[in-house]
């Protein structure tokens, strides 16, 4: 059985990216509270969805790239890269 490992990663970050969302909704609604505790339970909650929203978009982006994930044919490695040339 072959897993693409590209299409589960996807997959999760499409998920961190929509789970922050919604944590991020519900934390505006209890941001909205009278009680100061409840206002930093919020806040926490607002920044943690931030994250996830991040990550997930930060992911996606690596992903999009060319070549990402898939063979370094063409390409010089990376010592390579910066060495001087004679």
């Amino acid at each position: 059985m072959f897993i693409n490992f590209r299409v589960v990663c996807h997959v999760l970050a499409s998920f961190a990216i929509v789970c922050g969302g919604l944590g991020m909704g519900v934390s505006f609604l209890v941001l909205a509270s009278q009680k100061l505790s409840e206002n930093i339970a919020g806040a926490a909650g607002f920044i943690a969805g931030s994250i996830l929203i991040g990550s997930g978009m930060v992911t996606l982006a690596i992903l999009s790239r060319d070549g990402a994930g898939g063979s370094a044919k063409g390409r010089r490695p990376t010592s390579e890269a910066f060495s001087p040339r004679d």
